[in-house]
């Protein structure tokens, strides 16, 4: 299945480097031009500018998140920081005095690489014009054509209606851009500080001790680099070549050092307290206490970890997704630990959000981890509630 994965993986990779726009009149913007779109487009792609804080929860974390970015336009630069304040341990925990909050925080320089990120426009938009706002005419018949006076020449693309409504409403002016393909690619630099509580149970420690509670404090440095690419499907209908078109393509490969733990090894059970009370000198009264926890010992040690990020939407508002890691242990913490080099593949489906009104992301992904103990690989299923990216519509 694992090998199937990567194979997917690489076809939809190499699709997304031969991705060609080829449309009408294709152009590249202007230099000033070209920072209007960034804090359009880019801005919205990285979710560099959040208002206010948001709440996100799942079975192992829940935190208060809030984020902001500051762009510095000549230098082709986006920082953008991110904090939060939560629990690692359930949404209960958050209004328990007794259970010590997590903290987060991490700075994000984003460089957009202007030579390779394109923005392409139909040059033949302000001729049709007064075509498209005549209501009597059909979208698809308006040409499109590199060259319209020849015969021979294919159509690259055809109007569609709601481009025409759009025209109609005032929302798209005779002096706007129709863009019709987006290519972004970047590299990002973080540096990251994280705070997290975990539950854990092992059966070898003395009975008090079986339950403990370790505080996981670490600081990682990242460098990612990024590639998008965007078709506007809403406006157009693609004709030349193979008609159909995904809605987007993303992937990044990044590389992370710092202090990592074995967590993603580990699977998690649950664990039953039973305390007995005696009433009235007769009747015995039992109170169980539910609490989960990983099974396992928790061990930290510094890492260097490769990892990548594909994302493929087929059509609007859902894609297919695959993701992965792997952790090279430093040689001293390999055996102070007596732990390999370990890794994890996972692939899935995500639903995310279309236009401002919709703000549902959610996906289901099945992931393998390589578990050291048993030499064999670790099932999981989980959810994934957010992506490294925010689709452009």
């Amino acid at each position: 299945m694992k090998k199937q994965v990567f194979l997917f993986m690489t076809f939809l990779l190499g699709l997304f480097l031969l991705a060609s726009p080829k449309i009408a009149k294709a152009q590249e913007e202007k230099q000033e031009t070209f920072f209007k779109m960034r804090n359009n487009d880019f801005t919205k792609l990285i979710g560099g500018i959040q208002e206010g804080a948001r709440l996100n929860y799942n079975s192992e974390k829940t935190n208060l998140e809030g984020s902001g970015g500051k762009e510095i336009k000549k230098a082709h630069i986006f920082l953008q920081g991110v904090g939060s304040i939560g629990t690692t341990t359930n949404l209960s925990a958050l209004f328990n005095q007794k259970v010590l909050p997590t903290f987060s925080g991490n700075l994000t320089a984003h460089f957009l690489i202007p030579q390779w990120s394109k923005w392409f426009y139909d040059g033949s938009f302000s001729r049709n014009y007064n075509q498209l706002q005549n209501a009597a005419v059909d979208a698809e018949s308006i040409s499109t054509k590199i060259d319209p006076a020849d015969a021979n020449e294919n159509t690259v693309f055809e109007y569609k209606d709601n481009l025409k409504e759009k025209i109609a409403n005032g929302s798209i002016k005779s002096t706007d851009r129709l863009y019709t393909f987006k290519r972004f690619f970047w590299a990002s630099l973080t540096t990251k500080y994280d705070n997290s509580k975990f539950s854990f149970y092992d059966a070898s420690r003395t009975f008090s001790n079986q339950l403990y509670e370790p505080i996981y404090n670490s600081w990682t440095g990242k460098v990612n680099f990024n590639g998008y690419v965007f078709w506007n499907k809403n406006d157009v209908k693609w004709k030349r070549g193979i008609s159909w078109r995904p809605n987007f393509i993303y992937f990044t490969i990044s590389a992370q050092y710092g202090l990592g733990n074995n967590v993603q090894q580990l699977k998690k059970t649950t664990v039953n307290d039973i305390s007995s009370t005696t009433v009235n000198g007769a009747n015995t009264r039992q109170i169980v206490k539910s609490q989960s926890a990983y099974n396992g010992v928790f061990k930290e040690f510094k890492t260097f970890t490769p990892s990548f990020d594909f994302i493929f939407s087929p059509i609007k508002s859902f894609a297919i997704n695959a993701f992965g890691d792997y952790n090279f242990i430093n040689g001293g913490d390999k055996t102070k630990n007596n732990i390999d080099n370990f890794g994890s593949i996972a692939t899935g489906i995500y639903f995310y959000g279309d236009g401002n009104s919709s703000k549902i992301n959610i996906g289901a992904f099945y992931k393998w981890t390589k578990d050291n103990s048993t030499n064999s690989w670790t099932e999981q299923v989980g959810l994934r509630t957010s992506i490294p990216i925010t689709p452009l519509n």
